[in-house]
C-alpha cells in the first residue's frame, strides 16, 4: 500500500513536471514567434516633414532674366525662393510675375542693408538708411506673398561694442514692429555663428526685444548650459540691464 502510494506520487509528479515544462516551452515559442512577427511587419510610412527646398535668387545665373531663373529653379527641384530687397517697384513686379509664371513661391526676403548699414550704428543717418531698407523689404514681402524678412539685427565692430549693439538694435527693431504687424510679415532674427553678432543663448531675448530688456552678455567662464539658464531667469523676471 505504501509502495503503491509512493509509485503513484512519483508518477503524478513527473507527469506534472513534464506538462509544465512543455507548457513553458510552448509559451516561450509563441512569444518568440510573436516578436518575430512584429519585427517583420512593415513600418507605416511617416508623414513628410513640412520642409521645402529653396534657393536664394542671387545664387541663380545673373545672365538669365528673372523668368528663366525662376524656371531653372523649378526645373532642378526647388520649391521656394528667397529674394533680396528690391527697391525698384518695376523690378519687384517683374520678380513677382516671373515667380508666378514658374509656379515657384517667394517665401522670404533677404534684407540687404543690415550689414553695411547696421541698425546698431551710432550714426543716425546710417540707422535711418538701414530702417528704410528694412521697410522696403517688408513691402517686398507683402507684394510677393512672402511670410518673413530675414534681419541681421546688429554688427559688432571696433566702433560698436557688443552691449551697444544689443541695446541699439532693440530700440530700432521696435520702430519696425508696427509696419510688420500691419503687413502681417514676420521679422526673422537669425542665430549667427559669428560671436560678434547675436549669441545663440540670447536669440530668444532679442526676438522678444519689443517688450523685453535683458542683459547683453554672459560671462565667458560659464558653460553654454549655465548661460542659457541665466538668460532664461532674466527673461522670466525682467531683470533690468
Amino acid at each position: 500500500m505504501c509502495n503503491s502510494s509512493r509509485r503513484e506520487f512519483l508518477k503524478t509528479t513527473v507527469t506534472t513536471a513534464c506538462s509544465a515544462g512543455l507548457s513553458m516551452w510552448g509559451t516561450s515559442e509563441l512569444i518568440a514567434d510573436s516578436h518575430a512577427s512584429r519585427s517583420t511587419l512593415p513600418t507605416p510610412p511617416s508623414a513628410p516633414l513640412p520642409i521645402k527646398k529653396g534657393v536664394l535668387l542671387e545664387m541663380l545665373p545673373a545672365k538669365l532674366n528673372y523668368a528663366d531663373r525662376m524656371k531653372m529653379a523649378r526645373d532642378v527641384g526647388f520649391e521656394v525662393i528667397q529674394a533680396p530687397t528690391t527697391p525698384d517697384a518695376h523690378e519687384a513686379e517683374e520678380i513677382k510675375k516671373a515667380a508666378d509664371g514658374a509656379n515657384v513661391r517667394i517665401d522670404s526676403v533677404m534684407n540687404m542693408d543690415h550689414w553695411k548699414d547696421p541698425l546698431s550704428s551710432s550714426d543716425p543717418a546710417v540707422v535711418e538708411k538701414s530702417l528704410a531698407g528694412m521697410r522696403t523689404s517688408l513691402h517686398n514681402a507683402k507684394l510677393w506673398g512672402s511670410d518673413a524678412v530675414l534681419l541681421v539685427p546688429a554688427v559688432v565692430n571696433p566702433q560698436t561694442s557688443y552691449r551697444e549693439a544689443w541695446s541699439r538694435s532693440q530700440k530700432e527693431i521696435r520702430k519696425l514692429l508696427p509696419l510688420a504687424e500691419e503687413l502681417k510679415i514676420v521679422m526673422g532674427i537669425p542665430e549667427s555663428v559669428d560671436p560678434g553678432l547675436v549669441r545663440r543663448w540670447e536669440c530668444a531675448a532679442l526676438r522678444l526685444s519689443a517688450g523685453l530688456d535683458s542683459h547683453a552678455g554672459e560671462e565667458h567662464r560659464q558653460s553654454p548650459l549655465e548661460r542659457l539658464q541665466a538668460q532664461a531667469r532674466r527673461i522670466r523676471v525682467g531683470e533690468p540691464r
